[in-house]
């Protein structure tokens, strides 16, 4: 189990958004997935899609402008110091 699942849900999709990837999958965690609920109706993602152990995420360009949605993520919360 990863202990830090929300950094790792992060860097997924950055990583992800930077190399223009049509979808990218996650760890299918409650967490994981009401983040991808918002992100949804906030409509910075086309959709989801949940597998077994999995949840493949569609993510969401701008081609006109070419430019990505996921371009400044950052996490701030570190072990020793947490920020929400």
């Amino acid at each position: 189990m990863i202990q830090y699942q929300i950094a790792d849900f992060v860097a997924r999709i950055h990583v992800a958004s930077c190399k223009f990837v049509y979808s990218v999958n996650v760890l299918y965690t409650l967490t994981n997935l009401r983040l991808l609920m918002l992100l949804v109706n906030e409509g910075v993602i086309e959709g989801f899609r949940i597998f077994e152990r999995n949840i493949l995420v569609f993510l969401k360009y701008n081609f006109l402008n070419f430019m990505m949605l996921f371009k400044n993520t950052k996490l701030l919360s570190t072990p020793g110091r947490r920020q929400y």
